[in-house]
Parts: structure tokens; C-alpha cells; sequence
């Protein structure tokens, strides 16, 4: 949507271009639209549109609307949870890295992926 401008588009339409189950790409659309992101428009003409101007919407932002931003803090080896008193030799590196991530996609926008 961000690639092809503004306009209106279809759940199908998406669905074809972007070859992402359908079930799940409503639940992503609905998601979308409960935080702001999106508007549809029911009817013959109707679809998706983004509410906001692509400038100003964050990839952190759209992954903290869908799945959480809380998907960054697995662990890199498994642990459900970090045992405190045993970090494996990939903790520091890891968290860092895992904070880059976010600091990364907290700057970028869905603008930039235009230049893609």
C-alpha cells in the first residue's frame, strides 16, 4: 500500500498481491485499523486506505499494533526466561542487538520503503 500511493485498496487485492492467507491478513487489517493506522470503507468501492500519512507511521509502531514489541525479547537460545544468575554468553550481545533492532525500526517509516 505504502509503495503504490494513495488509494483505496481491497482485502483481495492484498491478498493476491501480497500472498498472505486470507484469515490472517483480515485480522492484520483489522488490527490495523483498531490502532489508527488504517481506515476502510465498506461498499462497492470501498477497501483500505492508510489515516495517517506513511511519514509519520513507524515500523516499531505497526509491530507494537500487531504482534507487540514484546516478540524482541526472546531469548536467542531458547529460555523461556532469563535465569539471572546464569546469563549464557550471548546475553549482552543479544540485548543490545535486540535494542538496535528497535531503535532501527522506531526511525523507520513506511515512507522509506518507497525507495525500495
Amino acid at each position: 500500500m505504502a509503495d503504490s500511493g494513495n488509494g483505496m485498496f481491497s482485502a483481495l487485492h492484498l491478498h493476491r498481491k501480497l500472498s498472505i492467507p486470507y484469515p490472517y491478513l483480515r485480522q492484520l487489517l483489522t488490527k490495523l485499523s483498531v490502532k489508527g493506522f488504517i481506515k476502510s470503507t465498506r461498499g462497492r468501492n470501498g477497501g483500505f486506505a492508510f489515516a495517517k500519512d506513511i511519514h509519520s507511521i513507524y515500523i516499531a509502531d505497526v509491530i507494537d499494533a500487531v504482534e507487540g514489541l514484546e516478540v524482541f525479547n526472546t531469548c536467542m537460545v531458547g529460555f523461556e526466561a532469563c535465569p539471572f544468575d546464569h546469563t549464557c554468553p550471548l546475553h549482552e550481545t543479544w540485548t543490545e542487538t535486540r535494542e538496535n533492532i528497535v531503535k532501527v525500526l522506531s526511525k523507520t517509516s513506511l515512507a522509506d520503503f518507497k525507495k525500495f
